[in-house]
């Protein structure tokens, strides 16, 4: 077949050369044609808000190729077993927006069902209207009797999702098999640019539902949440109020009854001593559980501060068992210690602390009769974090095993027939659980019914240094070494403790205000806090290495411009290097080495600052290598206005500026500093890409002491122009 065409396309081109070469330019200009009206389609379909704009932009890009006066497309819903019509233009009918079902009687359905094109004259059409079951399919032509009928299917994958159809009612305007090839062909597109438009309609559907669902969840949770923090607030204040005007009047029955008992003891009033004391006791009583109950109320609304302080171990529970004797007097216990022979320093909330073990010992004395209370004190370590564990053990009545988890609930108590006999809050392990928490450590509980139970309450020996509890909502008194230091602030950032207690101990002796933290982590949160003039940095720690620690630090706008010393054992001296780092130590270090170092940007403090401004990280990590080794304290800007910002708090000696930067260019900078009686002796070197005009030149010259082109300088003419131009504006001011 292909040998006969191509004899009959020589044949014709040799015989009518004429005649082919005009056959020639239809099929081109038809096949231009075609591929615009495809690429308009294409065009349409991603940039058509919806279908409807779709369809309408498909008709007009069909009828360049054809006849398609009338036209509609038909769409197939394989779940309602129903085909619509979303769009239809014809001269006789309108079928536009119904729906009917799916059957075989419909052209349209027909021409889905067979999933191939199809072309229909009159005449096959009125033999369809005419024929009957017997005489072949059952086809039945819908609305007026067109004299062609021209239909293509719309099929994505092995997925047919409708029918296009074009349809002619005159004679002179034929629809040909050619038109059904080319109809053919641009619904295989279509098909695809329709169902991509219906899935991003529904997912825009979907979207927009989705985001109403979650607003209005959000909104249900907000009211909710409010509504909560307003129950939550109305209770601790009225509770505070109840508290405070029940406190008040306690107090004063107290004292007086204190005033009492001296005045009846000394009368030798035994009797009436013996009544005050009863009632001395209830008050007491009743003042502890008004107190236990504010605490609650303040902890339920996170009110509850946590302030930190030094103190000795020892001291606080001798304290604490002192003030409990007579209380365990009462059934006949006592109460013992077992403490480590050093004076072991804890800070923490020492108020909290004595209120935790108040409570557990005291929970304990009301638990047993003639026994021995011991209070055991142990040191432990974990994930690098020392704790001092508080263990109490009686031998009383112990509590249940389903009760365990149960104790440490508000108002509960154990064995509340056991407990009726007992005036309890059932506050107190509450609280303590409470209090242990905050103070990042945790309580636990032994016990067996009849033996007695053990309660240990873990605090952190150093609850500073403990990430959990860095907040804004804990008031912290910092106790470092020499926090007064006359030679500025320095933090050490190393997990090594040994390390850290003799570097802390030499540098304090040398007048320096020591801060310290055994992890990357925690040494980002502190130099946050304390901003020290100094960073001594190790590379190997478990948490975060020092290369990262070092990255976030020159990343953060308020810790940029520290000067940070590597120290660490191994060979890193390369990698520092790459970082821009000049100032490495090893381990062991030597402290002539160190104490250099230190003088060096003890010095240098208030000198020799250098700004450079440019949007590009890359030219500011350049820049700032090339200067620090000149030892040039470096701070970075974006950009203009950012810049002004940073000389706001300390004004630098030099400037480097780019010009072309977002929010404020380098001219609009110069401008603004040259408008400043502060700022406009600053020397100001340009280094910028961009080809300047005779007006940049201009203005520039009038502006700024040096323009240097990116790219154009090595590190020494830079350093050369920098120390220049220093000089120069030295002079300028003498």
């Amino acid at each position: 077949m292909k040998d006969i065409f191509k004899k009959y396309i020589h044949y014709i081109s040799t015989k009518f050369p004429s005649v082919f070469l005009k056959y020639l330019r239809n099929q081109l200009k038809r096949s231009e044609l075609r591929n615009s009206s495809l690429y308009e389609i294409v065009k349409v379909a991603h940039g058509a808000t919806n279908l409807n704009d779709l369809y309408k932009a498909i008709h007009e890009n069909i009828s360049n190729l054809m006849y398609a006066k009338n036209f509609f497309i038909a769409l197939y819903d394989e779940q309602e077993h129903s085909i619509s019509f979303p769009y239809y233009v014809d001269e006789y009918d309108d079928f536009q927006g119904t729906t009917e079902h799916f059957g075989e009687s419909s052209l349209t359905c027909h021409c889905i069902l067979e999933g191939i094109p199809i072309l229909f004259g009159k005449s096959d059409l009125l033999d369809f209207s005419n024929a009957t079951i017997e005489d072949g399919p059952d086809i039945m032509p819908q609305g007026t009797i067109s004299e062609f009928w021209l239909g293509c299917p719309l099929v994505v994958g092995e997925k047919t999702i409708g029918a296009i159809v074009v349809q002619s009612y005159e004679k002179d305007n034929e629809i040909t098999f050619e038109d059904r090839d080319l109809l053919s062909f641009v619904s295989e597109l279509l098909a695809i640019v329709i169902e991509n438009k219906h899935l991003e309609e529904d997912q825009i559907a979907y979207q927009s539902n989705l985001e109403k669902k979650i607003d209005d969840r959000t909104k249900e949770l907000f009211y909710a949440k409010e509504k909560a923090e307003s129950a939550a607030q109305a209770k601790s204040e009225f509770l505070a109020n109840m508290s405070h005007e029940l406190r008040t009047p306690l107090n004063a029955i107290i004292g007086f009854c204190e005033i009492l008992i001296e005045d009846a003891s000394e009368m030798q009033q035994s009797g009436f001593v013996n009544d005050l004391n009863k009632i001395h006791k209830s008050g007491k009583h009743l003042l502890a559980l008004i107190n236990d109950i504010l605490d609650l109320s303040k902890i339920e609304v996170r009110k509850m501060d946590v302030n930190i302080n030094s103190f000795l171990l020892t001291d606080l529970v001798k304290t604490v068992i002192e003030t409990l004797a007579p209380y365990a007097k009462i059934n006949n216990n006592v109460i013992d210690h077992n403490l480590p022979n050093d004076d072991i320093v804890l800070r923490s909330d020492e108020l909290k602390i004595r209120q935790i073990l108040f409570n557990l010992l005291s929970n304990a004395c009301k638990h047993s009769e003639d026994g021995i209370i011991l209070l055991k004190i142990d040191l432990k370590e974990v994930d690098g974090e020392m704790f001092v564990d508080f263990i109490i053990q009686d031998n009383g009545v112990g509590i249940p095993g389903d009760k365990l988890d149960e104790i440490f609930e508000p108002f509960s108590q154990a064995d509340k027939q056991e407990n009726e006999k007992i005036k309890s809050t059932g506050l107190g392990l509450t609280i303590s659980k409470v209090y242990t928490e905050l103070l990042g450590g945790s309580i636990k509980v032994k016990s067996i019914l009849g033996e007695g139970a053990t309660f240990t309450a873990s605090i952190l020996q150093d609850y500073y240094v403990s990430k959990n509890n860095l907040n804004e909502d804990v008031a912290v008194d910092l106790d470092e070494k020499n926090i007064d230091g006359n030679d500025g602030k320095i933090l050490i950032i190393d997990d090594d403790i040994i390390f850290l207690d003799l570097i802390n101990t030499r540098l304090s002796k040398e007048g320096y205000a020591v801060y310290t933290a055994n992890s990357g982590e925690k040494g980002i949160v502190k130099a946050r806090q304390i901003l020290p003039d100094i960073i001594i940095l190790d590379i190997v720690m478990p948490d975060i290495d020092g290369w990262t620690v070092y990255k976030k630090i020159k990343s953060t706008p308020l810790l940029s411009e520290i000067p940070i010393i590597i120290v660490t054992i191994g060979d890193y001296q390369k990698m520092a290097e790459d970082f821009g780092i000049i100032d490495f130590l090893s381990k062991p270090i030597e402290w002539s080495a160190l104490s250099r170092m230190l003088e060096k940007y003890k010095n240098t403090a208030q000198s020799r600052h250098i700004l450079v401004v440019d949007d590009d990280s890359t030219t500011r990590v350049i820049l700032r290598k090339m200067l620090i080794k000149d030892g040039w304290r470096v701070a970075e800007a974006e950009n203009g206005e950012d810049a002004l910002g940073r000389m706001s708090k300390e004004k630098p000696e030099l400037i480097l500026l780019d010009l072309l930067m977002p929010v404020m260019d380098g001219f609009e900078f110069l401008r603004k500093i040259k408008e400043s009686d502060k700022y406009r002796d600053i020397p100001v070197m340009v280094i910028t890409s961009k080809d300047l005009s005779e007006d940049d030149y201009s203005f520039l010259s009038a502006n700024v002491d040096q323009v240097i082109q990116k790219g154009k300088y090595t590190r020494k003419e830079l350093i050369k122009r920098i120390d220049v131009a220093v000089k120069e504006s030295n002079l300028k001011r003498i």
